[in-house]
């Protein structure tokens, strides 16, 4: 008879919680205990344990460190790749390849194969990434490459993260998708008795094939479905950080990262409220202040576009935007003529010395700095603020909203504009700052402005007291109200 995953835990150095054990014997089709079906129950929407069946697949939707790679993906490889008696073959871990998910997984099957079954390790092949076993087994972990991973007769399959992988479209940044990850592996699993194919991730968009699976789940008994927030499977998360992430980032990123939901593919990026918050009302421009350092942002348009600049200083723990302005292109488009000179005057005119600027001709800008005695007048940092690239740069800009330690000029038009913006996430775990609609680049130089700021380190100033302390009496009178100080600064 086969043990119990249960043994296995302890042999590999973990304590599972309650949910994480429960899930995997649900995975490897093991009995469940009263206080397990219950967890079930919850995680998987089902009322009926199939007692006595193997499934073949199984999702697992899980917040944010909820152990899937440690406490989940890891003990279920090792435990069929020790117990399993049918036969030689291969126990993989796939991971996406833009991500350390692979070293992770490497690091934590290693670890535990050695605390626990080091007698039954025939070969390390650190290189390859693979374990051979003296029963002929071998655990394997590849970085997602479908042209790779045909071939070798897969009893266990565990896909980590499959809903950030990424499309074949190379506009949308790679080209291994998990439709054909998944057509490679399965075709290697068509000889095993009892294969299981299990796909691990934390929910990102209302799209893909975990989604389809979740969605779908009433009409694929045979697939088990498991749902679960991080605190049910990791009841010792940090859950003041988690509240932290809820007020800074939103609830749309609380419920996808922590609570396992799934998001819209857009959202609002700012609450209205937050934005309203943070306009200064009636003053549409901050004049610059001496002893104070300055940021300046950019988002350059061409031709058609518009053109967006933004000044900024950091006081205190508060982010000030002192100024800001958008181009528009005439009838015969944007100018740079028009453009530049007044945004040269206006870094001279707060002290600017270094300017960051958008990838949108970068270099025609840098050519266009002015110099003074054949120098360059001003410094040019390319910064990317759009795509996954600038997730970064939004994130600062809305944990500032969020806490209201953010100020804006009231110009005409720039709370509307912050109103528009959305939150696009894309396949593979990408996301996308843009406006519904209409234009953005005042916005995006506020952001850009915004985070040069708060990269500045915080200004401490102390402003020193006059104390007056008493000496001693006067000599010649002998008066002790007559007292001498010395002036302390």
């Amino acid at each position: 008879m086969t043990p119990s995953i249960a043994r296995t835990y302890p042999r590999c150095g973990l304590v599972p919680s309650r949910a994480q054990l429960t899930f995997a014997k649900a995975c490897l089709g093991e009995p469940l205990a009263n206080a397990e079906l219950a967890i079930w129950r919850e995680c998987t929407g089902r009322v009926e344990y199939p007692f006595g069946l193997k499934p073949e697949e199984a999702d697992g939707l899980c917040g944010r460190k909820s152990g899937k790679t440690e406490y989940i993906a890891s003990p279920i490889i090792i435990h069929r790749a020790v117990t399993d008696v049918d036969g030689p073959g291969v126990y993989l871990l796939v991971s996406p390849s833009k991500s350390d998910q692979a070293r992770i997984g490497w690091q934590a099957i290693n670890r535990q194969l050695q605390r626990g079954f080091r007698d039954l390790i025939a070969d390390v092949q650190e290189a390859d990434a693979r374990v051979l076993l003296h029963n002929g087994n071998a655990i394997k972990i590849a970085s997602a490459n479908f042209r790779t991973l045909r071939g070798p007769k897969y009893k266990v399959v565990v896909v980590d993260e499959s809903c950030f992988y990424y499309s074949d479209n190379p506009e949308e940044g790679g080209s291994n998708p998990l439709p054909y990850i998944l057509d490679s592996i399965v075709r290697g699993m068509v000889a095993t008795a009892h294969p299981l194919l299990l796909l691990l991730s934390t929910p990102w968009t209302k799209s893909g094939v975990m989604y389809e699976h979740f969605r779908d789940r009433d009409a694929t008994p045979g697939r088990i479905v498991w749902r679960a927030p991080t605190l049910t499977m990791n009841p010792y998360a940090n859950c003041e950080l988690m509240e932290r992430h809820r007020r800074d980032r939103g609830e749309n990123f609380y419920k996808r990262e922590y609570l396992a939901e799934f998001s819209e593919d857009s959202f609002a990026y700012i609450e209205s409220a937050d934005v309203d918050a943070a306009i200064a009302a009636g003053t549409s421009c901050f004049p610059p202040t001496p002893n104070v350092r300055y940021c300046m942002g950019l988002d350059p348009g061409r031709r058609r576009d518009h053109f967006g600049c933004a000044v900024a200083h950091r006081d205190g723990d508060t982010i000030v935007v002192d100024w800001c302005k958008e181009w528009k292109p005439g009838l015969f488009g944007l100018k740079y003529a028009d453009v530049l000179p007044q945004i040269w005057a206006t870094a001279r005119q707060y002290h600017i010395h270094k300017i960051a600027s958008d990838q949108t001709d970068f270099g025609g800008l840098e050519a266009s700095i002015p110099t003074v005695n054949g120098v360059a007048e001003f410094e040019m940092e390319r910064v990317m603020t759009g795509g996954q690239s600038g997730a970064e740069l939004s994130d600062v800009t809305h944990a500032l909203f969020a806490s209201r330690k953010l100020v804006l000029p009231d110009q005409s038009g720039l709370a509307e504009e912050f109103k528009r913006l959305a939150d696009y996430l894309t396949q593979g775990g990408a996301r996308d700052i843009r406006a519904k609609r209409g234009h953005d680049d005042r916005s995006r130089a506020v952001m850009l402005a915004v985070f040069q700021a708060f990269k500045q380190p915080q200004a401490r100033f102390h402003t020193p007291e006059v104390w007056e302390i008493p000496v001693g009496v006067d000599r010649d009178t002998g008066d002790d109200e007559d007292r001498w100080f010395h002036k302390i600064n």
